[in-house]
Protein backbone atom coordinates (compact mmCIF):
# COMPACT_ATOMS: atom_id res chain seq x y z
CA UNK A 1 0.00 0.00 0.00
CA UNK A 2 1.50 3.30 -1.07
CA UNK A 3 1.19 6.47 0.99
CA UNK A 4 0.82 8.98 -1.81
CA UNK A 5 -2.66 10.12 -0.82
CA UNK A 6 -3.90 9.31 -4.31
CA UNK A 7 -6.90 7.18 -3.34
CA UNK A 8 -9.17 9.09 -0.98
CA UNK A 9 -12.41 8.03 0.68
CA UNK A 10 -14.60 10.62 2.42
CA UNK A 11 -17.26 9.46 4.90
CA UNK A 12 -19.65 11.12 7.32
CA UNK A 13 -23.31 11.79 7.96
CA UNK A 14 -25.55 13.53 5.41
CA UNK A 15 -25.23 17.27 5.87
CA UNK A 16 -21.50 17.21 6.66
CA UNK A 17 -20.47 18.67 3.28
CA UNK A 18 -18.70 15.57 1.96
CA UNK A 19 -19.42 16.43 -1.67
CA UNK A 20 -18.14 19.98 -1.24
CA UNK A 21 -14.91 18.74 0.34
CA UNK A 22 -14.47 16.05 -2.32
CA UNK A 23 -14.92 18.51 -5.17
CA UNK A 24 -12.55 21.06 -3.65
CA UNK A 25 -9.85 18.44 -3.08
CA UNK A 26 -10.41 17.07 -6.57
CA UNK A 27 -9.85 20.52 -8.08
CA UNK A 28 -6.73 21.17 -6.00
CA UNK A 29 -5.15 17.76 -6.55
CA UNK A 30 -6.40 17.27 -10.12
CA UNK A 31 -8.14 14.03 -9.16
CA UNK A 32 -11.43 12.64 -10.42
CA UNK A 33 -14.28 12.68 -7.89
CA UNK A 34 -16.90 9.93 -7.73
CA UNK A 35 -20.17 10.35 -5.84
CA UNK A 36 -21.60 7.08 -4.53
CA UNK A 37 -25.25 8.17 -4.72
CA UNK A 38 -25.71 7.53 -8.47
CA UNK A 39 -24.26 4.02 -7.95
CA UNK A 40 -26.59 3.24 -5.05
CA UNK A 41 -29.82 4.94 -6.10
CA UNK A 42 -31.65 4.33 -9.35
CA UNK A 43 -34.61 6.28 -10.75
CA UNK A 44 -37.07 7.49 -8.10
CA UNK A 45 -34.72 6.50 -5.26
CA UNK A 46 -34.93 2.76 -5.80
CA UNK A 47 -31.80 1.17 -4.36
CA UNK A 48 -29.63 -0.64 -6.89
CA UNK A 49 -28.86 -4.33 -6.18
CA UNK A 50 -25.76 -4.72 -4.05
CA UNK A 51 -24.12 -6.82 -6.77
CA UNK A 52 -24.45 -3.92 -9.21
CA UNK A 53 -23.08 -1.49 -6.63
CA UNK A 54 -20.04 -3.69 -5.99
CA UNK A 55 -19.38 -4.15 -9.71
CA UNK A 56 -19.56 -0.43 -10.54
CA UNK A 57 -17.59 0.56 -7.45
CA UNK A 58 -14.94 -2.03 -8.28
CA UNK A 59 -14.38 -0.37 -11.64
CA UNK A 60 -13.79 2.97 -9.91
CA UNK A 61 -11.53 1.57 -7.20
CA UNK A 62 -9.41 -0.16 -9.83
CA UNK A 63 -8.11 3.25 -10.95
CA UNK A 64 -4.83 4.76 -9.82
CA UNK A 65 -6.10 8.13 -8.56
CA UNK A 66 -9.59 8.93 -7.29
CA UNK A 67 -11.70 10.50 -4.58
CA UNK A 68 -14.85 8.63 -3.56
CA UNK A 69 -17.50 10.59 -1.67
CA UNK A 70 -20.28 8.84 0.23
CA UNK A 71 -21.05 6.86 3.35
CA UNK A 72 -23.15 3.91 2.25
CA UNK A 73 -22.40 1.14 4.78
CA UNK A 74 -22.81 -1.84 2.44
CA UNK A 75 -19.57 -1.04 0.59
CA UNK A 76 -17.69 0.86 3.30
CA UNK A 77 -15.12 -1.85 4.00
CA UNK A 78 -14.53 -2.32 0.28
CA UNK A 79 -13.76 1.39 -0.08
CA UNK A 80 -11.57 1.53 3.03
CA UNK A 81 -9.58 -1.45 1.80
CA UNK A 82 -8.84 0.21 -1.56
CA UNK A 83 -8.02 3.65 -0.13
CA UNK A 84 -4.75 4.95 1.25
CA UNK A 85 -6.32 8.04 2.84
CA UNK A 86 -9.65 7.97 4.70
CA UNK A 87 -11.27 11.27 5.71
CA UNK A 88 -13.96 11.06 8.38
CA UNK A 89 -16.07 14.19 8.82
CA UNK A 90 -17.12 13.65 12.41
CA UNK A 91 -19.22 16.72 13.20
CA UNK A 92 -21.76 16.90 16.05
CA UNK A 93 -25.14 15.79 14.67
CA UNK A 94 -26.90 19.12 15.44
CA UNK A 95 -24.59 20.77 12.88
CA UNK A 96 -25.70 18.27 10.25
CA UNK A 97 -29.35 18.64 11.18
CA UNK A 98 -29.15 22.43 10.89
CA UNK A 99 -27.48 22.18 7.49
CA UNK A 100 -30.07 19.69 6.28
CA UNK A 101 -32.92 21.93 7.37
CA UNK A 102 -31.27 24.89 5.66
CA UNK A 103 -30.90 22.89 2.46
CA UNK A 104 -34.60 22.08 2.47
CA UNK A 105 -35.73 25.62 3.28
CA UNK A 106 -33.55 27.09 0.54
CA UNK A 107 -35.77 25.62 -2.12
CA UNK A 108 -35.13 21.87 -2.19
CA UNK A 109 -31.92 22.48 -4.04
CA UNK A 110 -31.19 20.10 -6.86
CA UNK A 111 -27.93 18.29 -6.25
CA UNK A 112 -25.61 17.79 -9.25
CA UNK A 113 -26.00 14.00 -9.08
CA UNK A 114 -29.75 14.20 -9.72
CA UNK A 115 -29.09 14.55 -13.43
CA UNK A 116 -27.14 11.28 -13.40
CA UNK A 117 -30.23 9.15 -13.01
CA UNK A 118 -32.13 10.17 -9.88
CA UNK A 119 -35.46 11.63 -10.95
CA UNK A 120 -35.87 15.15 -9.52
CA UNK A 121 -39.59 15.33 -8.81
CA UNK A 122 -41.08 16.99 -5.76
CA UNK A 123 -42.11 13.59 -4.36
CA UNK A 124 -38.62 12.20 -4.77
CA UNK A 125 -37.07 15.27 -3.17
CA UNK A 126 -39.39 15.01 -0.18
CA UNK A 127 -38.51 11.32 0.16
CA UNK A 128 -34.81 12.09 -0.15
CA UNK A 129 -34.86 14.79 2.51
CA UNK A 130 -36.92 12.60 4.84
CA UNK A 131 -34.47 9.73 4.40
CA UNK A 132 -31.51 12.03 5.07
CA UNK A 133 -33.19 13.40 8.19
CA UNK A 134 -33.69 9.89 9.53
CA UNK A 135 -30.08 9.04 8.68
CA UNK A 136 -28.75 12.13 10.48
CA UNK A 137 -30.74 11.31 13.62
CA UNK A 138 -29.63 7.66 13.53
CA UNK A 139 -26.00 8.35 12.61
CA UNK A 140 -24.48 8.80 16.10
CA UNK A 141 -25.90 5.57 17.50
CA UNK A 142 -25.96 3.28 14.46
CA UNK A 143 -23.64 4.40 11.67
CA UNK A 144 -20.86 6.25 13.48
CA UNK A 145 -19.82 3.25 15.61
CA UNK A 146 -19.48 1.17 12.45
CA UNK A 147 -17.28 3.82 10.85
CA UNK A 148 -15.05 3.95 13.93
CA UNK A 149 -14.78 0.16 14.02
CA UNK A 150 -13.69 0.04 10.38
CA UNK A 151 -11.31 2.97 10.85
CA UNK A 152 -9.68 1.18 13.76
CA UNK A 153 -9.13 -1.89 11.58
CA UNK A 154 -7.86 -0.11 8.49
CA UNK A 155 -5.84 2.70 10.13
CA UNK A 156 -2.81 0.45 10.56
CA UNK A 157 -1.46 1.11 7.05
CA UNK A 158 -3.66 3.99 5.91
CA UNK A 159 -3.87 7.67 6.72
CA UNK A 160 -6.92 8.53 8.80
CA UNK A 161 -8.00 12.17 8.82
CA UNK A 162 -10.69 13.12 11.34
CA UNK A 163 -12.28 16.53 10.89
CA UNK A 164 -14.51 17.46 13.81
CA UNK A 165 -15.65 21.00 12.96
CA UNK A 166 -16.41 23.01 9.81
CA UNK A 167 -13.37 25.14 10.67
CA UNK A 168 -11.19 22.02 10.51
CA UNK A 169 -12.40 21.36 6.97
CA UNK A 170 -11.49 24.87 5.83
CA UNK A 171 -8.05 24.65 7.44
CA UNK A 172 -7.51 21.25 5.87
CA UNK A 173 -8.38 22.48 2.38
CA UNK A 174 -6.17 25.55 2.82
CA UNK A 175 -3.27 23.35 3.95
CA UNK A 176 -3.63 21.15 0.87
CA UNK A 177 -3.88 24.17 -1.41
CA UNK A 178 -0.70 25.70 0.05
CA UNK A 179 1.33 22.65 -0.78
CA UNK A 180 2.74 22.66 -4.30
CA UNK A 181 3.90 19.04 -3.98
CA UNK A 182 1.56 16.09 -3.62
CA UNK A 183 3.06 14.81 -0.44
CA UNK A 184 1.03 12.47 1.75
CA UNK A 185 -2.05 14.37 2.83
CA UNK A 186 -1.50 13.35 6.42
CA UNK A 187 1.81 15.26 6.52
CA UNK A 188 0.30 18.42 5.07
CA UNK A 189 -2.58 18.26 7.51
CA UNK A 190 -0.40 17.63 10.52
CA UNK A 191 1.27 20.97 9.88
CA UNK A 192 -2.14 22.63 10.04
CA UNK A 193 -2.95 20.88 13.30
CA UNK A 194 -6.42 19.79 12.22
CA UNK A 195 -6.28 16.03 12.12
CA UNK A 196 -5.74 12.95 14.20
CA UNK A 197 -3.84 10.02 12.73
CA UNK A 198 -4.74 7.62 15.52
CA UNK A 199 -8.15 6.93 16.99
CA UNK A 200 -8.71 8.00 20.56
CA UNK A 201 -9.96 5.50 23.13
CA UNK A 202 -13.04 7.65 23.59
CA UNK A 203 -13.79 7.30 19.86
CA UNK A 204 -13.75 3.53 20.07
CA UNK A 205 -16.43 3.73 22.72
CA UNK A 206 -18.53 6.11 20.62
CA UNK A 207 -17.87 9.15 22.81
CA UNK A 208 -16.71 12.66 21.92
CA UNK A 209 -14.53 14.92 24.03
Amino acid sequence: MTRDGNRLVIVGSPGFGKSTLANELGAILNMEVFDLDPLVWKVSLVRAPIADQVRMLGEILGGERWIVDGDHPDTQRMRFMAANTIIFMDFPWPVCLWRLIGRAISGWRKRPDVSKGITSTLTVRVKAHAAMLIRVLAYPGIYRPRVLENLHEFSVDRHVVILRRPADVRQYIEAIARSSVQRPLVRISESAGVLETTLRKSDLHGNRS
